[in-house]
């Protein structure tokens, strides 16, 4: 059984793919894929294959074998390739290799620069949540403790157990994209060009994209006062989706993080040599 592994990595423009696959099921029926349904919030983000990703998350392995069996036999019926999409595979290449014993597996990742991860990471976790320190404060912490899922480790990782030629790595840059977007190039990933791309309905609205820097701060001022019981998650959901639309209309110009030129030097030193060994 052949298996197409979208892992991420994190924000790299997974929440784009994910709804952008999910409105071209049938289409991707066409050219040889399956993709298992899943849903999407207010904002179009989903998380992928989200119960997938919350068993592996738990370490139910069982259930997991289980769902993905289940995902199996709709495949097999349509004679397709099964494609699976979910962010929370990426750091535990270990634990999808027992999973996918026997499988045909091939492994398609996006990387992006370490630092713009890192900001980015930042400016998700304000988002969604309930993170209160500013951007300083984070990348002070982050110095202190080496994030594997940025500096390339697993990337290694990823290599070495599945092998070079089943791992699919992609630079998440917006000139390097074939096609001119996310959505096309990741369509090259599956060997879907020419003609057959251009069927496919492109996503116009913006997926998850980072805050402004303003509606960061504003956000990460209100969660000083909001939790996360129930009631205050759906309206952090409101907020959420007022914020992006004001972030979407009002694209902020300004390129460089707020954080001192030390700590950013300091992280540029930590993170880039690590990752060009990875590449190596």
């Amino acid at each position: 059984m052949k298996i197409k592994l979208h892992i991420g990595a994190p924000k790299t423009g997974s929440s784009a793919i994910q709804y952008f696959l999910l409105r071209n099921q049938k289409r991707l029926l066409k050219d040889g894929y399956y993709y298992p349904d899943h849903s999407h919030d207010g904002n179009k983000i989903s998380g992928g294959h989200a119960e997938l990703g919350k068993l592996l998350v738990d370490g139910d392995i069982d259930s997991a074998k289980s769902l993905i069996g289940e995902w199996k036999k709709e495949a097999q019926k349509l004679k397709k390739v099964m494609l699976i999409s979910t962010e929370a595979a990426f750091g535990r290449s270990q634990l999808i290799s027992h999973l996918f014993t026997g499988y045909d597996v091939e492994v398609i990742c996006y990387i992006r620069n370490p630092l713009d991860s890192l900001v980015s990471r930042h400016n998700q976790m304000i988002k969604r949540h309930f993170y209160k320190h500013d951007l300083q404060h984070y990348l002070e912490r982050v110095m202190s403790n080496m994030n594997e899922e940025v500096d390339g480790t697993v990337l290694s990782s990823w290599a070495e157990l599945i092998g070079a030629k089943n791992f699919l790595l992609r630079f998440y840059d917006s000139q390097s994209f074939s096609g001119g977007s996310i959505e096309t190039d990741f369509l090259d990933c599956l060997g879907v060009k020419g003609f057959r791309a251009r069927r496919y309905k492109l996503t116009k609205e913006r997926i998850n994209n980072s805050y402004s820097i303003n509606a960061t701060e504003f956000k990460r001022l209100l969660n000083h006062v909001l939790s996360e019981c129930h009631e205050e998650k759906t309206l952090a959901l409101k907020i959420d989706r007022s914020l992006q639309q004001f972030s979407d209309t009002n694209v902020n110009k300004e390129k460089r993080p707020r954080c001192s030129e030390q700590i950013y030097n300091e992280l540029a030193k930590t993170y880039n040599v690590p990752l060009q060994h990875a590449f190596d």
